[in-house]
C-alpha cells in the first residue's frame, strides 16, 4: 500500500502533467482547499467577476442608457443569447427582419 506522501507526489506529478492545468488559475480557489464537488456550482471564475464589475459600472454610470449604450447595448442581450442557444437545441433562430 502507499504511503499518503507517495499518493500526493503522484497526485501532484499527474497535475502537473495535465494539459488543463493551466485552466487552474482562471479560478478562485481558496488557500489549502482540494475542490472535488461535480454536483455544485463549482469554483467562481475570475472571468466571471470581472463581467459582473463591468456590468454594474455601465448599469451604476448608464442607468436606462445601458439599453442602448451598453457595451453591448442591453436591448439586444436576450435575443444574442437565444441565437447562443439555439444549438443547445438543434434549432436555428428565427429572423425577424
Amino acid at each position: 500500500m502507499d504511503s499518503f506522501d507517495e499518493f500526493a507526489a503522484r497526485a501532484a506529478a499527474l497535475d502537473e502533467a495535465d494539459e488543463l492545468s493551466a485552466f487552474k488559475e482562471e479560478f478562485f480557489l481558496p488557500e489549502g482547499t482540494v475542490y472535488m464537488d461535480g454536483n455544485s456550482l463549482g469554483l467562481a471564475p475570475r472571468a466571471a467577476k470581472e463581467a459582473l464589475e463591468r456590468s454594474f459600472g455601465e448599469w451604476r454610470d448608464l442607468a436606462i442608457g445601458g439599453w442602448l449604450d451598453g457595451n453591448p447595448p442591453w436591448f439586444h442581450l436576450a435575443e444574442e443569447a437565444g441565437r447562443l442557444m439555439a444549438p443547445l437545441w438543434a434549432r436555428r433562430p428565427t429572423r425577424s427582419s
